[in-house]
């Protein structure tokens, strides 16, 4: 699975800097998402998995989808007996959040290793290259989003073309994570990248739900009433 490659190879490479062995070891994982988030709890998990195999003592520290709450671990990390703070943290950064979580882990001399994302525009500008202008940023560790975005769109327009008498147009939304976030980005340039292949699929609307359920639950509902001519659907409830 996806997640766990990341996770595993993230740990991997923070052993081959370090320069102790992995029982010594302890890091942080600053989780942007909510405890109760099906996708951000099964990163925390495979966090987890990976620090256990590699026994690695993690800790998991959650922001609660609270941006301000991303930097803020980061600081209080900070604040520790120097004894107590990790050797390594582990960043997300989402909501433009890298530059104030890498200057407060500068400050703290801890060193910071960016999973799951990456950096682009005026954030990059902000930030440079790992070690340019923060010694303790090591790397960055990415999925290819843009594919992952083209190959899930491919995938729901060909099946949705298959439903269709031949030659009918079919029309789409979209509701993406958000704006600013490297990940999200990519992957809209995959669904981009898969309607320029399908002439016939008209995109209507893209909005953003800032990964939030319910929000895209209330989004979905205002745009199919805004298109009366796109299918109807059944919402599941929100996963326990």
């Amino acid at each position: 699975m996806l997640i766990s490659a990341v996770c595993r190879v993230t740990f991997l490479l923070l052993l081959g800097l370090a320069p102790f062995p992995a029982a010594a070891l302890s890091m942080a994982f600053i989780n942007p998402g909510k405890s109760d988030e099906p996708y951000w709890s099964l990163a925390s998990a495979a966090m987890q998995q990976a620090a256990d195999s590699l026994g690695i003592h993690l800790e998991i520290l959650t922001a609660e989808r609270n941006y301000l709450a991303q930097i803020h671990l980061v600081e209080t990390l900070g604040e520790r007996p120097r004894q107590e703070r990790p050797d390594y943290v582990i960043v997300v950064a989402e909501k433009a959040t890298l530059a104030p979580q890498l200057m407060a882990a500068e400050r703290a001399d801890i060193p910071v290793f960016l999973a799951f994302n990456s950096v682009i525009g005026p954030a990059h500008e902000q930030v440079g290259f790992p070690r340019q202008r923060f010694r303790q940023w090591l790397g960055s560790l990415v999925p290819v989003a843009e594919e992952g975005g083209y190959i899930a769109a491919r995938a729901l327009i060909q099946a949705a073309l298959r439903d269709l008498p031949a030659g009918e147009p079919l029309e789409m939304i979209a509701i993406a994570g958000d704006r600013s976030t490297h990940t999200s980005m990519e992957r809209n340039r995959g669904l981009e990248r898969a309607l320029n292949e399908f002439p016939q699929v008209r995109l209507l609307q893209k909005v953003y739900a800032d990964w939030s359920y319910d929000k895209a639950l209330e989004q979905t509902h205002h745009l199919l009433r805004r298109y009366p001519r796109m299918p109807r659907c059944i919402c599941r409830p929100k996963p326990a």
